[in-house]
């Protein structure tokens, strides 16, 4: 082979056009896609502001409007005689399956979190709206998320039902129909995480609580799998299979109840 055939030949020339990948920027993947992604990254930069319009936009996106889940954007209902302020109060979303509360999002701003007495309030206003709604839901369990920012808080009430006893004359007359002793269903609240024993001057909720970002993997995916459990329960306990939301959920977060 000529020296010339050889300078042309396709296993000869080093000349190959340079590897775009190398030179193209990394990008950190994204858990949401970019018209919810937007919305935080836009307002986030001010730590006074709460998030409510983003968080409207997600949850919009986890729960379709297009299905029987409605969410009711709305201020955290008034407290006899207290006193509050924008820190304390959070705005809460009400997510409702038809007529049930399914899950709680309190929005509270970022700046918030570094103050102990914003900490404090905001993790006692979650538990007792926890433990007000908790004894009606429909579920198994009811999910709340308490938020600073982007920074989330996840917290779960189950009902705990036990039978107690009472006697005839502890109940009115027209619920009974014989004179024996008789047991009524009590349901009481176990809230997930626990609160913890009181100790003078500790910290019963610190900022590390508010551990997950909603922007980051790790706390979206934990979203995610608290809304594929509520969908799972909803077609558990209603039997209704809205394959609509099932589209938007990945297969990794997805319930194994659902793959069975």
């Amino acid at each position: 082979m000529s020296q010339r055939s050889r300078r042309h030949s396709p296993s000869s020339d080093t000349s190959s056009p340079p590897s775009t990948s190398a030179s193209s920027p990394a990008f950190p993947a994204q858990p949401w896609p970019l018209v919810v992604h937007e919305p935080f990254e836009a307002l986030a930069a001010d730590p006074d502001l709460p998030l409510c319009a983003p968080y409207n936009k997600l949850l919009y996106h986890l729960f379709p409007a297009d299905t029987n889940v409605l969410v009711a954007p709305g201020p955290y209902p008034p407290l006899p005689n207290t006193e509050t302020d924008a820190i304390s109060t959070p705005f809460v979303f009400t997510v409702f399956y038809k007529t049930h509360t399914v899950l709680l999002l309190h929005v509270h701003p970022a700046h918030g979190l570094r103050w102990a007495s914003a900490r404090m309030s905001a993790d006692a206003l979650c538990r007792r709206r926890l433990n007000d709604l908790a004894p009606d839901c429909r579920l198994p369990k009811l999910y709340a998320l308490s938020t600073f920012g982007t920074k989330l808080r996840f917290y779960a009430a189950t009902k705990v039902v036990t039978a107690v006893p009472t006697s005839p004359t502890g109940i009115p007359s027209a619920a009974i129909s014989s004179r024996v002793a008789r047991t009524i269903s009590c349901p009481a609240v176990q809230i997930d995480p626990p609160l913890p024993p009181p100790v003078a001057g500790s910290d019963v909720a610190p900022p590390s609580r508010w551990n997950c970002d909603v922007l980051e993997e790790a706390g979206a995916n934990l979203l995610k799998q608290s809304v594929a459990e509520i969908i799972a329960r909803i077609y558990l306990t209603d039997g209704e299979h809205q394959m609509r939301f099932y589209s938007l959920l990945n297969a990794d977060v997805r319930p194994s109840i659902l793959n069975n």
